[in-house]
């Protein structure tokens, strides 16, 4: 059931992560670009549901990072710029690093050599 919570949520991080980089230049618009992820992968409960919306995200920023045709970039290489992408970084290391253990059967214990 968690994995089909992890679809709208990745579309509810790529749709953040889109406005955070349409508005990341403006430092007041960066902090709430930077806060609102960070609510949301901290509120999301571990697991699917968390690596969903992040994947939306990171999704996002990685497409931006890809650079436009004519050759300009949609993230400056600014502090703004690298405080977004160090944002999702961020993001990634705790979705990745708070994820439930899986509970071993009782039975499954390895044997000790």
């Amino acid at each position: 059931m968690r994995v089909l919570a992890a679809l709208p949520l990745a579309a509810i991080g790529a749709w953040t992560a889109v406005c955070a980089v349409a508005l990341y230049s403006d430092a007041p618009w960066l902090a709430l670009g930077v806060a609102a992820p960070a609510a949301a992968t901290y509120a999301l409960p571990g697991g699917w549901p968390r690596f969903g919306f992040i994947a939306g995200s990171l999704a996002i920023l990685a497409i931006a990072l890809l650079g436009r045709p004519e050759g300009d970039w949609v993230i400056a290489a600014d502090w703004h710029g690298y405080t977004l992408l160090g944002a999702g970084l961020v993001f990634l290391t705790y979705a990745v690093g708070t994820v439930p253990r899986r509970a071993r059967k009782p039975g499954n214990r390895p044997s000790p050599t």
